[in-house]
């Protein structure tokens, strides 16, 4: 990914990650878990054995670091307390500055409706409404 840890490390399209740290990767690996085990504290470190198209096995050790644009680095940005510089100095993120802002990765298309939802309610401090029983009509029971 452009702006990823791994972006100019010598890691190729067709690379084939056997390894990640202490945990070996197998092709019934799934996805969610590689993610996982590569994803970490900005300024860790990750060690990665990848097979190259070649037949080739390297050892690439990684600084794990942010990833411009992507939708962590986005809603982390609404638990922020400050803002963008202001004539130097930082401005403070009102509540209503931050519903802007998640409301706009909402437009962007870069959240779903239900993850809209969901940051929304944590934004606020709020429990999402329990889902209603199927097959009932709670007007009814009032």
């Amino acid at each position: 990914m452009r702006g990823g840890a791994a972006d100019n490390q010598g890691i190729d399209v067709g690379d084939v990650i056997e390894q990640i740290d202490e945990t070996r990767v197998t092709k019934d690996t799934k996805f969610a878990e590689v993610s996982y085990l590569v994803k970490g504290m900005e300024g860790s470190i990750v060690t990665l054995v990848l097979r190259k198209k070649s037949g080739e096995s390297v050892t690439v050790r990684l600084v794990r670091a942010r990833v411009p644009g992507s939708k962590a680095e986005m809603l982390g940005a609404l638990w922020q307390t400050r803002g963008g510089y202001a004539k130097k100095e930082f401005k403070e993120l009102t509540m209503n500055d931050k519903l802007d802002k998640l409301a706009e990765l909402r437009r962007r298309g870069n959240l779903t409706e239900k993850e809209y939802q969901k940051a929304r309610y944590r934004l606020l401090g709020e429990e999402p409404p329990p889902p209603p029983d199927e097959g009932s009509l709670g007007f009814l029971s009032q």
